[in-house]
This record gives C-alpha cells, structure tokens and sequence, in this order.
C-alpha cells in the first residue's frame, strides 16, 4: 500500500516546495513606494538599481531617516548641489546601508560598506574622502552583493528617461 502511495506523496512534497519558493520569491519583491519619482542608475557591470531622490536641503538632511526596509535594489540619490568633501551619518537611521559615493564624472570614489545605524551619540561621520557630488544609500550589503566597487563609472537616468 505504501508503495502505492510513494508517487502521490512524491508529487505533493514537489508541489508544496512550489508553492513555497513562489511565495518567497514574491515575498523579496518589495515594491516601490507610489508617487513617488525614481532615478535609475546603471553601473559598468550592467547592475541598474532605482532610486528615490534628494535634491533639496530638507530631502538630504531627512534621507533615509525612520525606514524600516528598502525595496530589493532600490536606494536613495542624493544630488548634493556642489562638488565637495562630504560627510554622512547615520542619526535616525534604523537599517545598516552601504553609502556610494560619486564624483563629476559620475566615477565612484568611495564606498563605505555594511554602515551600521547610530546606536548613541555622537554618530560616527562616513566621508567621500575624494570630491563627491552624489551619494547613493542601499541595502547594506548590496555593493558586495553586486560587485559594485570604487573606480567604476555609473550613468544617471531621470524618471522621464533623460540622463542627469
């Protein structure tokens, strides 16, 4: 009887598992917040990830301040209005990201890798070290994940597909 039987298990456990990885899978498929107006960036790799942006004094200062999750591949750009030495921190900040930072000539002059929140005062500072005129916030962990390292060029697209 049990011999019988093997088959009709067998295809249960095979549909159950199914059924379980697409349910994960769509679990990791986040969607992006409505309304709101995303960026794409394309890396030298062919990685493209979508971004939110902070363009004004108040969206940079507020950053990614109180999230509790990013959508998978997506982060912040920060167009920081001048070409400078620039400091982040953590203040707020309730998920560890990584912070890219890039120059002019859209080059990435540093990347500061699994940034953890602020867990008391005074919050660490995470510099460009080299000029910068963007940052991009992401997953901690993403830049590892994507091979995404220092020296690499990335390009800007607007929502309305227009490069920046």
């Amino acid at each position: 009887m049990l011999k019988r039987a093997l088959p009709t298990i067998a295809i249960f456990v095979v549909a159950a598992a199914a059924i379980y990885l697409v349910k994960l899978r769509e679990s990791e498929k986040e969607t992006l917040l409505p309304g709101v107006e995303y960026y794409t960036i394309r890396f030298d790799n062919g990685v493209t990830m979508k971004t939110e942006v902070a363009d004004t004094p108040q969206e940079t200062s507020q950053g990614l301040m109180y999230r509790e999750k990013l959508a998978k591949d997506t982060g912040m750009l920060f167009i920081l209005g001048y070409e400078g030495k620039h400091n982040f921190w953590m203040k707020n900040v309730r998920i560890p990201l990584d912070i890219i930072f890039v120059n002019r000539n859209k080059e990435i002059v540093k990347i500061h890798r699994n940034v953890p929140p602020c867990e008391k005062e005074p919050c660490p500072t995470y510099n460009s070290e080299f000029p910068a005129v963007y940052a991009i916030e992401t997953n901690a962990g993403w830049t590892n994940y994507r091979k995404i390292y220092e020296s690499m060029k990335v390009q800007i697209t607007k929502a309305d597909g227009a490069p920046l």
